[in-house]
């Protein structure tokens, strides 16, 4: 009971650790153009508890990221995925220490066992998992390959972290519940029912009201947990889009004209618009179904080498060449044993991996009915394993390549084993769906870019627009010369896209460095081209102004104000005067209760509700001031 007591004082502090660490985090000191700041006087960018979070193994911990990510993360990205998992991994190890949770080698090994079982590198000769076969295992690994082993021991430090981490979640899950009292409470709220006349008096009763900027202020002071706000600012930006000209579309469109009575000549397809096209030659049949629908049945009318007239997309200018076709079902059912070479927490070289995938075929291939057995022990697929590794039907094109190749070209019944990115497949073509047509076409393609005087012209407006704001109004300089001004409000400092350019850290950094004013002009180099941007408002980290909390505050105060017009209407208690003198009329709600607080015609009211709990039977109550009514 110390323990899970502890635990209970201590989970509010760990959730407000995590929550408040990345706001600590202040990015533009820790990034520049090369990446990480190099210098040697700042160790660390941290602090959880007593442990520091040493900033070169930050950095390497962020570009282990984004190369794992292969680049699908922005560098901001990154940061805040490694700093979250970071400060929770301290915060979690203080925890640990401070409850004295420990993990001991037979623990270790019972995790192991459960995420290592089917592994032939620490199975015995019944399959099972075997601790001796382990050992064995890595004593070799770490004399002939000690990189792999070190790997392993990051791999079991992980696995015994990962065990703590239970530990510490199932003492929460222990100490979390309710009290009898709790129970009983809750009873009552939804079983206890109460029924009551109520007079439904609307705010429009009473007439309209203006609230003063000085009201608005005073109601801020009063409740200044409501207002406060982060760090924001206020910028507007023109951009100019390197986008091609009418003059740019015709020349690409000239270009592909000069290619095509040698494209329709030509016998080698994939030569030519490998040389002449700027896309390369994609062989991949397609159904009818995958045509593109605004140009299908003019390609489903050509004959085998002939071309469909020049035809504009929004990127580029085409002619596409029927080339051949063939019959090929459209979908088909297939079995895989996929044995993985991708994944860490398996130790095993990539011809241990095609060994045992050869090995399974030969199992399989003298007796097909192995192929559940084996797939859910020896498969990495977790999710078809536990079907015996049955893949359902799928269609043509859904596997990689190769899977797709040898599942589609291959009669039902045939079994091979694969390899692909995510290692080698032990397949087991079972039915495929009736044959139909597929078309294979080449594309020539002439994209349509922005020429070099184009992109010249775009440079010079950005520049002359840049000078001229800076010289006079920035708005009214853009409305001259046709120019699109976009707003954009609340930027904060760790936000990183701008709507309308994408991810562009260059600009918030500059809004929210110290020498940036507002009224402030600057233009940026964009993928897109370039933006000129100006710093309208500069937004302090505290209270909002009356004019940023007026659309929230107004609407309060007016309902205050239109609350004591009416209460100073009436003079009487007896609900059917009331009802009268307003233009209303008296209803009844039936069987109400405290947890669903929901008042016919008026929705969910749990003050008013509330009152009427509290009343003797034939009372009549007070007014009360509901969320959109009087009552």
């Amino acid at each position: 009971m110390a323990i899970l007591n502890s635990i209970r004082k201590k989970t509010a502090i760990l959730i407000l650790i995590i929550a408040l660490a990345l706001f600590a985090f202040v990015l533009s000191d820790l990034i520049n153009t090369s990446g990480f700041s190099s210098e040697k006087s700042v160790q660390e960018i941290g602090t959880v508890g007593d442990k520091k979070i040493d900033r070169v193994q930050f950095a390497q911990n962020v570009e282990n990221y984004i190369q794992q990510t292969q680049g699908r993360a922005t560098t901001m990205q990154a940061v805040k995925q490694v700093w979250d998992a970071k400060v929770q991994e301290l915060a979690l190890e203080e925890e640990f220490e401070e409850l004295g949770i420990e993990v001991g080698r037979d623990q270790i090994i019972a995790k192991l066992s459960e995420t290592l079982a089917g592994n032939p590198n620490f199975s015995n000769s019944e399959g099972f998992f075997d601790e001796a076969v382990m050992t064995e295992y890595l004593a070799n690994l770490k004399e002939t390959q000690p990189q792999q082993f070190q790997q392993w021991q990051n791999y079991e430090n992980s696995v015994a972290n990962q065990v703590k981490q239970e530990i510490y979640f199932n003492l929460i899950k222990a100490g979390v519940g309710a009290t009898l009292l709790e129970a009983k409470e809750n009873y009552k709220l939804q079983s206890d029912n109460v029924s009551f006349q109520v007079v439904r008096i609307p705010f429009d009763k009473a007439e309209d009201v203006e609230v003063s900027t000085s009201e608005i202020e005073n109601y801020i002071k009063k409740n200044p947990k409501q207002f406060q706000q982060e760090a924001q600012r206020d910028i507007q930006y023109v951009l100019f889009e390197d986008k091609p000209s009418k003059k740019d579309i015709e020349q690409a469109k000239a270009n592909l004209e000069n290619l095509i009575e040698d494209f329709k000549t030509t016998e080698d397809e994939s030569a030519f618009i490998n040389i002449n096209s700027d896309e390369p030659y994609n062989a991949t049949f397609k159904f009818e179904n995958q045509l593109p629908s605004d140009i299908k049945h003019e390609l489903l009318s050509l004959d085998i080498g002939e071309v469909y007239r020049l035809y504009k997309t929004s990127e580029a200018w085409k002619a596409t060449k029927l080339v051949e076709t063939q019959k090929m079902p459209d979908s088909a059912k297939a079995s895989h044993i996929l044995i993985s070479t991708q994944d860490p927490n398996i130790q095993r070289t990539p011809e241990e991996a095609k060994n045992l995938a050869d090995s399974l075929l030969a199992v399989i291939k003298a007796n097909p009915s192995k192929m559940d057995e084996l797939a859910k022990e020896f498969s990495a697929d977790t999710g078809s394993a536990e079907k015996g590794g049955d893949l359902g039907w799928n269609g043509y094109g859904r596997f990689v390549p190769a899977f797709n190749e040898a599942v589609f070209n291959n009669e039902p019944g045939f079994k091979t084993v694969v390899e692909t990115r995510f290692g080698y497949h032990v397949i087991h073509v079972k039915e495929h769906s009736e044959k139909s047509t597929m078309y294979k076409f080449a594309d020539l393609v002439v994209k349509i870019k922005p020429s070099e005087e184009t992109l010249n012209e775009v440079y010079r407006n950005a520049g002359n627009f840049l000078l001229n704001a800076k010289n006079g109004e920035f708005t009214e300089v853009a409305k001259e010369n046709n120019y699109e001004v976009k707003p954009v409000l609340g930027v904060k400092a760790l936000d990183e896209q701008i709507p309308g350019l994408g991810a562009q850290r260059q600009i918030v950094n500059w809004a929210f460095n110290e020498e940036s004013s507002a009224g402030d002009i600057k233009q940026f180099d964009i993928d897109k081209g370039y933006a000129v941007v100006q710093l309208n408002k500069i937004k302090k980290e505290g209270l909002q102004s009356a004019q940023q909390a007026s659309a929230k505050v107004t609407p309060i105060l007016e309902k205050q104000k239109k609350a004591k017009a009416i209460i100073s209407q009436i003079n009487s208690q007896d609900l059917n005067e009331i009802a009268s003198q307003f233009n209303v009329s008296v209803q009844t709600a039936n069987a109400v209760n405290m947890q669903n607080p929901l008042i016919p015609g008026a929705g969910d009211e749990p003050k008013v509700v509330g009152v009427a709990f509290a009343l003797e039977k034939g009372e009549i109550s007070q007014l009360v001031e509901g969320k959109k009514e009087f009552m």
